[in-house]
């Protein structure tokens, strides 16, 4: 792969006809040897970004992925990656939700843009990878029952066995086609893959029975046998794309995001050319062990090569590839469909081992809309001038509390004075001049003298404490309050419930955030007040260093540092822009609830990943050895196989009857 240069594009590419991590990474090795090219492409939601650069066009990189034996299609243009990307809102995401991206394909207009299926792929000729199944399939079975029949009423005829040669050829030849092709590609890039199994087993068994033909060695003839696993094969195959079908619906608000192929044990993550690639290799090394053992035992030729056949169908690491990747990408689909955008498929499986959670407080735990509850001034200063004089300075401010002070001042319809010279202090305060007076808003540490009454006044607050002064000197105080949410306390129980601690961390004064930690459930030994906004992410650092695995829940506002920071980031509110843009998950509902949601469904995911894991070892620890003893015949072996493969996929799909829970009450959304 060389440099690639300035003005790169990057373009999206639907790929049809992938059946297992091997097949992405052949597909990803390809691009990545032209000149000028990076790709990455995921099985799971079979989509490829690929960035490239002059002389390479659209139509070299679709072309690629045609010569190795799968389809390619343009689905949409990635913005270029010097492009400053514009920021999506709640809404934006929201609307994602609803319905697939549409994009514009003009400046591909080089006919690439629709470039159609793989010759001979699963998916061929631009049809649905699912029709051409069904056709293959449709035609295999038809032609299979004969063959069996023949096989059965009358095995040792000639006719007989010329009528088998004639029915089962096409089955071979033409249904079970897609899976040599997929092996032809795998030998010409040097690179190993499921499909060869398949294609080997299905073609020993053919060329075999030729073998007792031409002989007229009737015992050899096993056509009824190859017909009867390359159909149970491509059952298998349209069965497991069935399971994927609401898989792909649900996940198609994820394919805006940069797509890497995810294979996982136990999180560590592998990559498509990973080492489950080794399973095959070593699974043709022991068949033709198989093979070899039992004619060097005096076993002929007709009972070891079923042997050998049925080592190489049993012995397939479909399950055993499939096992985290299809329970990642369910879990994340269920995400989408609850209203929580995953960034990508590795979030989940992060997400699945966090063990601390650290919440923000305003816009968090609480409504993040403080109202204004009193004011306690010193002097001859009256409550209207304090605040007349401290809403004309929060006037120039977005924060909760400024809006919450000049929102009071309105209400209460005092003219606001104009200011100038405006400066704010994040998560201290704000300063501006007012008739060439400068007045501070703030917290304490603005000023020079706070004045006994007030400090008293700020101590004894249950809510935010903020004072208004000028001269260095505090001269009023503004408690006002924000009222904790009826689901908080629900959402702090069902993360103990999870096994995960959380802290509250907060700018607030340690009486107001204890106050707040009482209501919701948090001790006091986890309540970390008096945190700057930019303290937070070293609270992270902290508790990270100590070995915790940490997520932070915030609103995106004062949180954007620590969210960065974070092993995990989880935006409400105002914060899906930092939490896309620092890899994080995004509720979009904006809700604390959907946060608990988000790691409730990273966790049961992370249990599926764990049973499916713990099924494929199984299943192959106990089949490899009954297919070699020679228990298993090669039918037996290719149903086997199939049903371990649809025992990960299915058990993966029942995360899709995970349910969203919401409020303190813990109701559920579907």
């Amino acid at each position: 792969m060389g440099p690639v240069g300035g003005g790169a594009e990057e373009v999206d590419l639907a790929i049809t006809g992938m059946t297992s991590p091997s097949c992405s990474a052949r597909i990803e090795d390809g691009l990545n040897a032209l000149e000028g090219v990076e790709a990455s492409v995921d099985l799971v939601t079979g989509r490829a970004r690929v960035r490239y650069a002059a002389p390479v066009t659209v139509r070299d990189v679709v072309a690629e992925v045609r010569r190795t034996g799968y389809g390619a299609s343009v689905t949409g243009s990635a913005p270029s990656p010097g492009a400053d990307p514009p920021r999506p809102t709640a809404g934006d995401l929201l609307e994602q939700l609803g319905s697939a991206r549409s994009r514009s394909q003009g400046r591909h207009a080089d006919g690439a843009d629709r470039a159609a299926g793989p010759a001979g792929g699963l998916g061929e000729d631009g049809v649905p990878d699912r029709a051409a199944l069904l056709r293959r399939l449709a035609v295999s079975a038809s032609l299979t029952v004969p063959v069996v029949l023949l096989a059965v009423v009358t095995p040792r005829t000639a006719a007989s066995a010329w009528l088998q040669l004639a029915l089962t050829t096409p089955i071979v030849l033409w249904a079970a086609w897609p899976f040599h092709r997929a092996a032809a590609g795998s030998a010409r890039h040097r690179r190993a893959a499921t499909h060869a199994l398949v294609s080997a087993g299905t073609l020993a068994l053919y060329v075999l029975s030729l073998v007792g033909l031409g002989t007229g060695r009737p015992e050899l003839l096993s056509f009824d046998t190859a017909a009867v696993v390359t159909t149970l094969l491509l059952a298998g195959s349209l069965a497991a794309s069935t399971a994927r079908d609401w898989t792909g619906t649900a996940r198609r608000p994820l394919r805006t995001w940069p797509a890497k192929d995810v294979a996982a044990a136990d999180g560590v993550v592998i990559g498509g050319s990973s080492t489950l690639d080794t399973f095959v290799p070593l699974v043709l090394g022991i068949s033709v062990l198989s093979l070899i053992g039992w004619l060097v035992t005096g076993h002929g030729l007709a009972q070891a090569l079923p042997v050998f056949v049925a080592v190489l169908l049993v012995a397939s690491p479909r399950a055993l590839s499939l096992a985290s990747p299809t329970a990642l990408v369910a879990g994340t689909a269920r995400a989408a469909e609850l209203g929580i955008l995953m960034t990508g498929l590795q979030v989940m499986q992060d997400a699945g081992r966090i063990d601390t959670v650290l919440l923000g407080k305003a816009g968090t735990v609480t409504s993040g809309e403080p109202v204004l509850v009193r004011i306690v001034t010193v002097g001859n200063l009256g409550k209207a001038a304090a605040l007349r004089a401290a809403a004309a300075v929060e006037s120039g401010s977005e924060h909760p509390v400024a809006r919450a002070i000049v929102a009071a001042a309105k209400v209460a319809r005092l003219p606001v004075p104009p200011v100038t010279d405006f400066v704010e202090v994040p998560g201290r305060g704000a300063g501006a001049t007012i008739k060439h007076t400068p007045v501070t808003v703030g917290r304490a540490q603005l000023f020079e003298v706070v004045p006994p009454q007030l400090s008293a006044a700020a101590d004894a607050a249950g809510g935010i404490a903020v004072h208004v002064g000028w001269g260095g000197s505090a001269r009023a105080t503004f408690i006002l309050a924000d009222e904790v949410r009826e689901s908080s306390a629900g959402a702090v129980r069902r993360l103990g419930e999870l096994g995960l601690t959380a802290y509250l961390v907060t700018g607030d004064t340690e009486r107001s955030a204890r106050e707040v930690g009482d209501r919701v459930g948090i001790p006091a030994e986890r309540v970390i007040a008096d945190v700057p906004p930019g303290g937070k992410s070293v609270v992270v650092q902290r508790l990270q260093s100590s070995g915790s695995t940490v997520a932070v829940v915030g609103d995106g506002v004062d949180d954007a540092a620590a969210l960065a920071q974070a092993d995990l980031g989880l935006a409400t509110g105002a914060g899906p822009r930092v939490a896309t843009a620092s890899g994080g998950i995004v509720p979009v509902a904006g809700d604390f609830t959907a946060a608990v949601d988000a790691l409730r469904l990273a966790h049961a995911t992370r249990r599926v990943v764990r049973q499916n894991l713990a099924w494929a070892f199984a299943y192959n620890a106990v089949a490899i050895p009954l297919a070699a003893l020679g228990l298993l015949n090669p039918v037996v072996a290719a149903a086997a196989m199939l049903v371990s493969s649809l025992v990960v996929e299915w058990n993966s799909m029942r995360l899709r009857a995970f349910r969203g829970w919401v409020g303190a009450g813990g109701p559920v959304r579907s």
